[in-house]
């Protein structure tokens, strides 16, 4: 406990020095999407797809300092870590979450062959790892829209903020990863033109998803539905048929979460998903953790978020009305002070 002590010690002037910048940032970005909302997508220099983006890369470096001061650590993350650290190598513990787990490990097991075997340097990792990961997803789905489109990037954007960031104070949690990762495809499927690479990089994210985490239940008819909206505008072959591979994983990936939520490993598991869901407790719970007035905003948020964007591509003449009243409530009800758990990192670092 000593040594990491003075691990985490070194970080504290940076933290401060994180605050400090991240509070007039936020300043900044909500006078400036307020200033979006009434002149167009554009104000003085900067585009609102630009601002999104920055501020997606401003979250990225607050959860490099969480990172740092191994907040990944939290609830499993100790467990995971003494396992890679015994192991040498992955930890799969999920049978049902495989590829999620693959998502946060393979960069600590690519530091153990090149030589950080410590369990400390397993720690740290581990804990950048499951930090940063979904944001980078986020990031990545952000850029693949042209510059016309990126103002559009406000819906994988408010994912973010509104739900994976609000979440992340368990980031071993494996479904942050697996929503971002999810994004990320569906932004590919969406704006993407499918050149060659393109279509490559879409078919292996789409053999990702069968084994993903049960959240596919839900996420892959939406992929699914995407993926007909596009094949109906499209006139390759190849492509006809790379966005039927990907429908197919969809449903496969869907079939295979269910699976998983009906025979899980642990009996009790079952029972005990299959009650909360069908008594709504994912969007209303008074128990612990259970968020405001008991309310699961991060779910909620994450169905209007889908339902949007859904609206946007069947009704692109809808696109601007739906953006402007997703980001005004996004800028007047959160702002950006959803990262206030985690500048919270610096006052209480272990």
């Amino acid at each position: 406990m000593t040594d990491l002590a003075k691990h985490l010690s070194k970080y504290n002037a940076f933290g401060s020095l994180c605050g400090a910048v991240y509070d007039l940032f936020e300043w900044v970005c909500c006078n400036a999407l307020h200033h979006m909302l009434k002149n167009k997508p554009k104000f003085g220099l900067i585009s609102g797809g630009a601002a999104l983006v920055l501020t997606t890369v401003f979250a990225l470096c607050v959860q490099v300092y969480a990172g740092v001061m191994l907040r990944g650590l939290y609830a499993d993350g100790a467990f995971f870590v003494t396992h890679i650290a015994e192991k040498q190598g992955l930890c799969i513990m999920q049978p049902a979450r495989p590829f999620s787990q693959i998502l946060t490990q393979w960069p600590i097991v690519v530091g153990m062959w090149l030589g950080r075997r410590s369990l400390y340097d397993v720690a740290l990792g581990f804990s950048l790892s499951t930090n940063i990961m979904p944001g980078l997803f986020i990031l990545a789905s952000c850029l693949v829209m042209s510059a016309k489109d990126r103002v559009l990037a406000v819906f994988p954007v408010f994912i973010y903020f509104s739900t994976i960031l609000s979440s992340q104070f368990a980031s071993v949690t494996e479904g942050l990863v697996a929503t971002a990762y999810f994004w990320f495809l569906l932004t590919l499927i969406v704006y993407g033109n499918f050149g060659l690479i393109h279509k490559i990089i879409v078919s292996f994210l789409a053999l990702g998803c069968l084994r993903l985490q049960e959240g596919m239940i839900f996420l892959g008819p939406l992929l699914v539905f995407v993926c007909v909206l596009r094949f109906r505008r499209e006139t390759r072959l190849w492509n006809k048929v790379i966005l039927a591979f990907v429908a197919v994983c969809g449903l496969v990936s869907a079939a295979i979460a269910v699976g998983y939520a009906l025979y899980p490993v642990d009996a009790g598991e079952r029972s005990s998903f299959l009650g909360s869901f069908l008594a709504f407790k994912w969007v209303y719970n008074r128990g612990w953790l259970s968020g405001y007035w008991g309310v699961n905003l991060c779910a909620i948020l994450g169905v209007v978020a889908a339902i949007s964007i859904l609206l946007v591509i069947v009704r692109p003449l809808y696109g601007w009305l739906v953006f402007y009243i997703f980001l005004l409530f996004f800028v007047r009800s959160f702002g950006f002070s959803i990262l206030f758990p985690i500048s919270c990192y610096a006052a209480d670092p272990v």
